[in-house]
């Protein structure tokens, strides 16, 4: 009864929403505008600068955006994509942040045929449900990666030899999981100690598990979290007596909201942290054509968009735009009807079989995508790990790219 409750406020809201829109296609993004703000916004603001440079039009056809908030919540998310299902105009899908509630709902889009495009949840399954038919493109990190190039840094440039995984428990911590401990093997070295933690961590619950790291011996922390849990974790470690304070290598989760800013700077800049990120050469030395792109969107978005070096989450704007830069540009080549239910499996062949490069912000596409029965479990990856980097904070609290 909840559900069907939240299902028929949620549909309500929608065809407000939507109520007046002559757009051929709807494109949705599911996000989570609530507790990971700062990248939801990123991301559509990187979909709405590709969009307008084209008008807003793909394959000739007129489309808008609809954002809607899942609050992170897997269940909200699961009726954001029935509405979409049940709207004859949607093309696509775009996801967010989180993993979970991809992970929830994986098997209804692939039933439903539903295009979904994926610029930041990170666990490795998202894009490898289906060899066959395959209805998930992601352009963004990958855990099936992410977990070798965090432990390839921290024991080859950091020395670590005595780690804690620190992971959240959801799918996404557990891919991790296997994928570090795997990582680590190859080097001989096994977790000293694997720590557990749940969304909404307090700060008494994170002091009772660093105790433990600590008292272990542990000489870095592989951390796995949002942003919110992140600064729990941050906070408890920036108290401790600066021998105790340990190297943090973390996934790049704890990026996706306001993290230096309620970590606070005197802490953060206590702090030994690391984590992954998109190689972001564009943002600080930007070309010409990225220039001209960032002045666009500073033009769209007016106050609402910072100088890109200023970016809270500037991996989000990053895969949004580019990301949608190849939609277009599978619309470009598929043959599209007008008919958003119909012409989803077009986009999805073109997307497989780009014939033309794309440029983007992080590099230049050259078929980014290909049936994953003809290349394998990237087939659906249009990012590589040579595509990474490791950031950090500035003293400003702004993520910039670690130095060597």
């Amino acid at each position: 009864m909840i559900r069907m409750i939240l299902w028929s406020g949620l549909g309500l809201a929608l065809c407000s929403a939507l109520a007046g829109d002559e757009a051929v296609y709807h494109l949705y993004l599911d996000a989570d505008f609530t507790g990971s703000r700062a990248s939801s916004v990123a991301i559509e603001q990187g979909i709405r600068t590709a969009l307008d440079e084209v008008n807003y039009r793909i394959g000739g056809h007129s489309v808008s955006l609809v954002p809607q908030d899942h609050r992170g919540n897997s269940r909200r998310s699961q009726a954001h994509l029935e509405q979409a299902v049940a709207d004859p105009k949607t093309l696509a899908v775009f996801c967010g942040l989180h993993s979970p509630p991809v992970l929830a709902n994986l098997a209804r889009v692939h039933e439903a045929q539903m295009l979904l495009l994926d610029p930041w949840a990170a666990a490795d399954p998202i894009t490898r449900y289906s060899m066959d038919t395959n209805w998930v493109f992601r352009l963004s990190l990958d855990d099936a990666k992410v977990g070798r190039f965090l432990v390839d840094y921290a024991v080859m440039k950091r020395g670590v030899r005595r780690p804690t995984l620190v992971l959240e428990d959801t799918g996404w911590g557990r891919s991790n999981e296997k994928n570090m401990v795997q990582a680590l093997r190859e080097y001989g070295i096994s977790p000293i100690s694997v720590e557990w933690f749940n969304w909404n961590l307090q700060e008494f619950g994170a002091r009772i598990r660093l105790r433990r790291i600590l008292a272990a011996g542990s000489d870095g922390i592989f951390l796995v979290a949002n942003t919110r849990e992140g600064v729990v974790w941050a906070r408890e470690l920036g108290a401790q007596t600066e021998a105790a304070r340990i190297p943090i290598i973390s996934h790049w989760g704890i990026t996706g909201g306001s993290f230096a800013e309620e970590v606070g700077l005197e802490t953060l800049n206590k702090l030994d942290l690391s984590f992954v990120q998109p190689n972001l050469s564009v943002i600080h030395a930007p070309s010409r054509r990225a220039r001209s792109v960032f002045k666009h969107a500073e033009i769209l978005f007016g106050d609402a968009i910072t100088a890109p070096e200023e970016w809270q989450a500037p991996a989000g704007f990053l895969h949004g735009y580019d990301l949608t830069r190849l939609l277009i540009a599978a619309g470009e080549q598929a043959t599209l009807n007008g008919v958003g239910r119909g012409d989803r499996e077009e986009i999805r062949r073109a997307l497989e079989s780009l014939e033309q490069p794309v440029t983007g912000l992080l590099k230049e596409y050259v078929r980014p995508f290909s049936p994953m029965q003809e290349v394998g479990l990237d087939g659906h990856e249009a990012l590589r790990s040579s595509d990474y980097c490791m950031g950090t904070f500035n003293e400003s609290g702004r993520i910039v790219v670690e130095q060597e």
